[in-house]
């Protein structure tokens, strides 16, 4: 009997799945990415909405599609990042889309524009510096982004295991992302406009940031900066000059610009108390103006403007462009007509490139916090040193009593307003820990620090002091709020002639137009260079 066959073995069991790329996505797959895709993309889309504008445009229309083309642009973009990356890249990366997301609404809130890759290139070191203070202007905004973030990271971590990266999926995603963003560029904003008239803010409303950052870095270099802020040198800021004649400024001037002081400041109490003291005094018996202050693109062009005589660029510092025509500063008129010029300030020197571009003005002497610490003996330093400190070396260091030009910055009350008071007791909100409170007690100490080194000046001298721009400031406890007009921060402007009897003013004007804040530091800098230039005396 024939041997009985052995039976078939039973098929091999298929091996396990194991996470690959696979030609066609499952719908459950297609669903989970798309819908992770699609709260990422809507919390892009809200930061890209609340700091860009839309630049030129002709019809409602034009905003909706610009605004529904970024929304489809930010959702492929999910869909892509999210489908192809491993759960410890996508938390890389929200983290990295967590802190652009706070730099980018910090910039806004402060300068009303969308951060540019320019800036960003050129003001890292800066913004690295303020670091803990952008963070608390954007703190709303990140109170929703980072819960929505972990929420994101959260889910794709407990649903990645199950996906298989779908080949299909991420490259129609691809393909369909670069179709949108070349048709836009083709045929709807060229990103090459960024060369002429169009701004980060135009292209961001329509691309976001990501894509406006590399056209920055293909279209923009330091010539084309350089020309357009020597460009801008040339725009009107004579609002000043047309109600004014050029005034004889004499030998003995001094400018103080104060950090983030408001103009709502001026006669303001709290208890009873002046808040600011000596710049009331100044409002009340020298000529005071209420002007908006040009923050363009950084906190330096308020002092641009004054050695300058123009408005910043809106493009870039022009402090980091060696090619700029510095010469043409109010330093080289001064020196012609043999009036020595100082400079103090107690941050350090690089912020900026403040040193580079001072040094190419053609000041005689110049004090950033790196000689102030040596010359004045300065222990333990802050980011930036004392106001009393700077201000008293100003003084100590007048090399005559007949001709100078100094020109001093302050910084105790650079916000978060917790520099150090040189001992002075906060005694308007004692023991204070929020920015809104601290406000008032640092700029009660600066008021007092600025009168100190204004009582040390000789008689005769022609003061100019000014804000830098404003605090932001807002405290409904005691119903204080800082001001804007035409998107720009209201600052107190005061110019006033020292004389045994105190101050008095420079020129009168219209009281009305005067306060009406019509006026920028602009078009007091220009004002100012003008009577420098036609009323200067001679060398002798």
């Amino acid at each position: 009997m024939p041997a009985e066959a052995p039976p078939p073995e039973p098929p091999a069991a298929a091996p396990p799945a194991v996470p690959g790329w696979r030609r066609l996505p499952s719908a459950r797959t297609a669903g989970q990415i798309l819908g992770l895709a699609l709260a990422w993309a809507a919390l892009a889309w809200w930061v890209q909405h609340l700091t860009t504008a839309p630049g030129l445009w002709k019809h409602t229309i034009f905003l909706l599609k610009d605004r529904g083309y970024r929304f489809l642009l930010d959702l492929l973009a999910g869909a892509f990042l999210l489908g192809a990356l491993r759960t410890r890249y996508v938390a890389l990366l929200m983290a990295v889309s967590v802190v652009a997301d706070g730099a980018i609404l910090s910039y806004f809130t402060t300068y009303r524009r969308a951060l540019s890759w320019v800036t960003v290139r050129n003001q890292a070191g800066e913004g690295a510096a303020v670091f803990g203070v952008a963070f608390d202007l954007a703190a709303p905004y990140l109170k929703i982004i980072v819960p929505v973030s972990l929420a994101v990271l959260a889910l794709h971590a407990r649903l990645s295991p199950r996906w298989e990266r779908r080949t299909g999926l991420l490259l129609g995603a691809a393909s369909v992302w670069l179709a949108i963003a070349l048709g836009l560029h083709l045929d709807h904003k060229p990103l090459y406009r960024l060369r002429t008239f169009e701004t980060a803010d135009g292209i961001a409303h329509t691309y976001g940031y990501a894509i406006t950052w590399a056209a920055e870095t293909l279209y923009i270099d330091q010539r084309s900066l350089t020309k357009a802020a020597i460009e801008v040198m040339d725009q009107p800021a004579d609002r000043l000059v047309e109600l004014v004649p050029p005034q004889d400024l004499g030998r003995r001037l001094a400018v103080v610009q104060v950090e983030s002081l408001d103009d709502a400041l001026v006669g303001f109490r709290i208890g009873g108390r002046p808040v600011t003291p000596r710049l009331d005094e100044w409002a009340a018996r020298g000529t005071y103006l209420r002007v908006q202050a040009p923050k363009r693109n950084g906190s330096c062009d308020s002092d641009f403007s004054l050695l300058m005589g123009t408005w910043p660029s809106t493009q870039s510092v022009p402090y980091r462009l060696p090619a700029f025509p510095f010469e043409r500063s109010i330093i080289g008129t001064l020196r012609k007509a043999g009036v020595s010029s100082a400079f103090y300030h107690g941050v350090d020197g690089a912020f900026f490139e403040r040193r580079r571009a001072f040094a190419k003005m053609g000041f005689d002497r110049v004090a950033f916090r790196e000689e102030v610490i040596e010359r004045a003996g300065v222990t333990d330093p802050e980011w930036t040193l004392p106001d009393g400190v700077v201000l008293r070396l100003a003084t100590k260091e007048r090399r005559s009593e007949d001709a100078f030009f100094e020109f001093s910055i302050t910084g105790t009350s650079h916000t978060p307003f917790e520099f150090s008071l040189e001992g002075m007791p906060r005694e308007l909100f004692p023991g204070a820990s929020g920015r809104d409170e601290n406000y008032f007690d640092t700029i009660r100490y600066v008021d007092g620090a600025v009168g100190a080194y204004v009582d040390g000046l000789p008689p005769g001298t022609v003061v100019l002091i000014y804000g830098d721009h404003w605090s932001q400031v807002e405290n409904a406890s005691i119903g204080y709020r800082s001001q804007v007009v035409e998107e720009f921060g209201v600052v107190p402007l005061v110019l006033f002639r020292t004389t045994a009897a105190g101050p008095e003013p420079l020129f009168t004007i219209d009281p009305a137009r005067a306060r009406s804040a019509e006026l920028r530091l602009v078009d007091v800098a220009r004002w100012y260079r003008r009577s420098l230039e036609s009323t200067a005396p001679a060398a002798r």
